[in-house]
Protein backbone atom coordinates (compact mmCIF):
# COMPACT_ATOMS: atom_id res chain seq x y z
CA UNK A 1 0.00 0.00 0.00
CA UNK A 2 1.30 3.18 -0.80
CA UNK A 3 2.49 5.71 2.11
CA UNK A 4 -0.33 8.43 1.18
CA UNK A 5 -2.67 5.75 1.53
CA UNK A 6 -1.82 4.64 4.80
CA UNK A 7 -1.31 8.29 6.01
CA UNK A 8 -4.66 8.85 4.38
CA UNK A 9 -6.09 6.01 6.36
CA UNK A 10 -4.63 7.19 10.08
CA UNK A 11 -6.10 10.44 9.68
CA UNK A 12 -9.82 9.19 9.11
CA UNK A 13 -8.64 6.89 12.37
CA UNK A 14 -7.98 10.22 13.96
CA UNK A 15 -10.59 12.05 13.12
CA UNK A 16 -13.07 9.14 15.04
CA UNK A 17 -11.13 8.69 18.24
CA UNK A 18 -14.53 6.94 19.70
CA UNK A 19 -13.88 4.32 17.55
CA UNK A 20 -12.31 1.14 17.77
CA UNK A 21 -10.67 0.33 14.37
CA UNK A 22 -8.90 -3.30 14.02
CA UNK A 23 -7.08 -2.87 11.04
CA UNK A 24 -5.57 -6.35 9.24
CA UNK A 25 -1.93 -5.38 8.38
CA UNK A 26 0.65 -7.22 6.38
CA UNK A 27 3.80 -6.01 8.63
CA UNK A 28 2.14 -4.74 11.95
CA UNK A 29 5.95 -3.90 13.36
CA UNK A 30 6.89 -1.44 10.48
CA UNK A 31 8.19 1.62 11.53
CA UNK A 32 6.04 3.97 9.37
CA UNK A 33 3.08 2.64 11.03
CA UNK A 34 3.88 2.31 14.55
CA UNK A 35 5.10 5.60 15.00
CA UNK A 36 1.79 7.11 13.10
CA UNK A 37 -0.86 4.56 14.30
CA UNK A 38 -3.44 6.34 17.21
CA UNK A 39 -4.48 4.20 20.28
CA UNK A 40 -7.62 3.32 18.51
CA UNK A 41 -6.25 0.85 16.04
CA UNK A 42 -5.37 -2.17 16.71
CA UNK A 43 -3.18 -3.60 14.01
CA UNK A 44 -2.81 -7.30 13.00
CA UNK A 45 -1.77 -9.85 10.42
CA UNK A 46 -4.87 -12.09 11.18
CA UNK A 47 -8.29 -11.58 12.55
CA UNK A 48 -10.84 -14.24 13.32
CA UNK A 49 -13.49 -12.75 10.77
CA UNK A 50 -16.41 -15.05 11.31
CA UNK A 51 -15.87 -14.62 15.26
CA UNK A 52 -16.02 -10.74 14.49
CA UNK A 53 -18.68 -10.42 12.48
CA UNK A 54 -20.79 -12.16 14.77
CA UNK A 55 -19.60 -9.73 17.83
CA UNK A 56 -22.87 -7.28 18.43
CA UNK A 57 -19.91 -4.62 18.84
CA UNK A 58 -18.86 -4.50 15.29
CA UNK A 59 -20.60 -1.95 13.78
CA UNK A 60 -19.16 -1.82 10.63
CA UNK A 61 -16.94 -3.71 8.16
CA UNK A 62 -14.88 -2.16 5.09
CA UNK A 63 -13.21 -5.14 2.76
CA UNK A 64 -11.92 -5.49 -1.36
CA UNK A 65 -15.09 -7.36 -1.38
CA UNK A 66 -14.54 -10.95 -2.18
CA UNK A 67 -16.87 -13.29 -2.28
CA UNK A 68 -16.04 -14.81 1.06
CA UNK A 69 -16.23 -11.89 2.67
CA UNK A 70 -18.78 -10.73 0.84
CA UNK A 71 -21.14 -13.93 1.92
CA UNK A 72 -20.01 -13.72 5.60
CA UNK A 73 -20.96 -10.16 6.18
CA UNK A 74 -24.42 -11.11 4.43
CA UNK A 75 -25.53 -13.67 6.19
CA UNK A 76 -24.10 -11.93 9.71
CA UNK A 77 -25.95 -8.63 9.37
CA UNK A 78 -23.20 -6.48 8.92
CA UNK A 79 -23.02 -3.41 6.86
CA UNK A 80 -19.78 -2.47 4.73
CA UNK A 81 -17.62 0.13 2.48
CA UNK A 82 -16.57 -2.12 -0.56
CA UNK A 83 -13.21 -0.67 -1.96
CA UNK A 84 -12.94 -1.98 -4.85
CA UNK A 85 -9.66 -3.44 -6.37
CA UNK A 86 -10.92 -5.13 -9.26
CA UNK A 87 -14.19 -4.26 -11.13
CA UNK A 88 -15.38 -7.95 -10.75
CA UNK A 89 -15.87 -7.54 -7.19
CA UNK A 90 -18.81 -5.18 -7.10
CA UNK A 91 -21.20 -7.81 -6.90
CA UNK A 92 -23.39 -7.61 -3.18
CA UNK A 93 -21.92 -4.17 -2.40
CA UNK A 94 -23.68 -1.75 -0.69
CA UNK A 95 -21.51 1.64 -0.67
CA UNK A 96 -18.58 1.13 -3.55
CA UNK A 97 -15.56 3.09 -3.18
CA UNK A 98 -12.90 2.96 -5.28
CA UNK A 99 -9.25 2.61 -4.26
CA UNK A 100 -7.94 6.21 -6.00
CA UNK A 101 -10.46 8.13 -3.83
CA UNK A 102 -8.54 6.15 -0.49
CA UNK A 103 -5.71 9.51 -0.85
CA UNK A 104 -9.23 11.55 0.12
CA UNK A 105 -9.55 10.82 3.86
CA UNK A 106 -12.02 13.45 4.06
CA UNK A 107 -13.79 11.55 1.81
CA UNK A 108 -13.38 8.78 4.04
CA UNK A 109 -13.85 9.91 6.80
CA UNK A 110 -17.39 11.84 5.79
CA UNK A 111 -18.35 8.20 4.52
CA UNK A 112 -17.47 6.31 7.43
CA UNK A 113 -19.37 8.64 9.47
CA UNK A 114 -22.76 8.25 7.16
CA UNK A 115 -22.22 4.61 7.27
CA UNK A 116 -21.94 4.24 11.05
CA UNK A 117 -25.06 6.96 11.90
CA UNK A 118 -27.35 6.22 9.03
CA UNK A 119 -29.50 3.33 10.32
CA UNK A 120 -30.75 2.64 6.66
CA UNK A 121 -27.13 0.48 5.76
CA UNK A 122 -27.96 -1.42 9.49
CA UNK A 123 -31.80 -1.93 8.19
CA UNK A 124 -30.86 -3.30 5.29
CA UNK A 125 -27.84 -5.86 6.07
CA UNK A 126 -30.48 -7.19 8.97
CA UNK A 127 -33.04 -8.08 5.74
CA UNK A 128 -30.74 -9.44 3.96
CA UNK A 129 -29.41 -11.92 6.37
CA UNK A 130 -32.85 -12.57 7.22
CA UNK A 131 -33.49 -13.31 4.11
CA UNK A 132 -30.49 -15.58 3.45
CA UNK A 133 -31.45 -17.55 6.94
CA UNK A 134 -35.46 -18.31 5.91
CA UNK A 135 -34.65 -19.57 2.59
CA UNK A 136 -37.30 -21.90 2.00
CA UNK A 137 -34.24 -24.54 1.29
CA UNK A 138 -31.07 -23.86 2.92
CA UNK A 139 -27.60 -24.15 0.84
CA UNK A 140 -26.38 -27.30 2.91
CA UNK A 141 -29.79 -29.34 2.18
CA UNK A 142 -29.53 -28.37 -1.40
CA UNK A 143 -25.99 -29.33 -1.61
CA UNK A 144 -26.60 -32.80 -0.18
CA UNK A 145 -29.71 -33.00 -2.44
CA UNK A 146 -27.87 -32.44 -5.48
CA UNK A 147 -25.21 -34.97 -4.21
CA UNK A 148 -27.64 -37.95 -3.37
CA UNK A 149 -29.06 -37.32 -6.68
CA UNK A 150 -25.51 -37.72 -8.59
CA UNK A 151 -24.75 -40.42 -6.77
CA UNK A 152 -27.81 -42.44 -7.28
CA UNK A 153 -28.38 -41.36 -10.62
CA UNK A 154 -24.41 -40.79 -12.25
CA UNK A 155 -24.03 -38.78 -15.06
CA UNK A 156 -27.13 -37.89 -17.39
CA UNK A 157 -26.73 -36.87 -21.06
CA UNK A 158 -30.13 -35.35 -20.98
CA UNK A 159 -29.17 -32.57 -18.54
CA UNK A 160 -26.43 -31.48 -21.26
CA UNK A 161 -26.98 -28.21 -22.65
CA UNK A 162 -27.03 -28.62 -26.27
CA UNK A 163 -25.14 -25.21 -27.07
CA UNK A 164 -21.76 -27.09 -26.01
CA UNK A 165 -22.19 -29.20 -29.52
CA UNK A 166 -22.79 -26.14 -31.35
CA UNK A 167 -20.32 -25.01 -34.22
CA UNK A 168 -18.89 -21.82 -34.42
CA UNK A 169 -21.30 -20.69 -37.04
CA UNK A 170 -24.64 -21.74 -35.14
CA UNK A 171 -23.11 -20.78 -31.44
CA UNK A 172 -22.63 -17.25 -32.52
CA UNK A 173 -25.71 -17.27 -35.27
CA UNK A 174 -23.47 -16.37 -37.76
CA UNK A 175 -25.00 -17.10 -40.26
CA UNK A 176 -28.11 -14.84 -38.90
CA UNK A 177 -25.97 -11.58 -39.02
CA UNK A 178 -24.56 -12.06 -42.29
CA UNK A 179 -28.38 -12.31 -43.45
CA UNK A 180 -28.85 -8.91 -41.31
CA UNK A 181 -25.49 -7.46 -43.20
CA UNK A 182 -26.67 -8.50 -47.12
CA UNK A 183 -30.53 -7.25 -46.30
CA UNK A 184 -29.35 -3.81 -44.96
CA UNK A 185 -26.80 -3.52 -47.62
CA UNK A 186 -29.28 -4.35 -50.12
CA UNK A 187 -31.42 -1.97 -49.01
CA UNK A 188 -28.84 0.38 -48.56
CA UNK A 189 -28.31 0.06 -52.06
CA UNK A 190 -31.89 -0.41 -53.08
CA UNK A 191 -32.18 3.67 -51.85
CA UNK A 192 -29.46 4.86 -53.39
CA UNK A 193 -30.45 3.30 -57.17
CA UNK A 194 -33.98 5.09 -56.13
CA UNK A 195 -32.12 8.34 -55.35
CA UNK A 196 -30.02 8.00 -58.73
CA UNK A 197 -33.55 7.21 -60.68
CA UNK A 198 -35.04 9.87 -59.10
CA UNK A 199 -32.60 12.62 -59.84
CA UNK A 200 -31.19 11.37 -63.50
CA UNK A 201 -35.25 11.59 -64.52
CA UNK A 202 -35.13 15.13 -62.84
CA UNK A 203 -32.06 16.17 -65.19
CA UNK A 204 -33.57 14.87 -67.81
CA UNK A 205 -36.68 17.11 -67.87
CA UNK A 206 -34.51 20.05 -67.41
CA UNK A 207 -32.76 19.14 -70.20
CA UNK A 208 -35.54 18.88 -72.50
CA UNK A 209 -37.18 22.07 -71.39
CA UNK A 210 -33.50 24.11 -71.78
Amino acid sequence: MPDDYKLAMINVFKCHSNVTFLWKYEDPEEKFIRNSIPENVHLSKWFPQQSLLADKRVNLFITHGGLGSTMELAYAAKPAIVVLLRRENQHGSVEVYSKHDIPNWKKQSDLLSKMLTNEKYQNAATRLAEILNHQPISPKELFLRHSENAARFGKMPSLTPFAKDLGLVEFYNLDIIAYGILFLLSAVYGVIETFSYVLRRIRARKVKIN
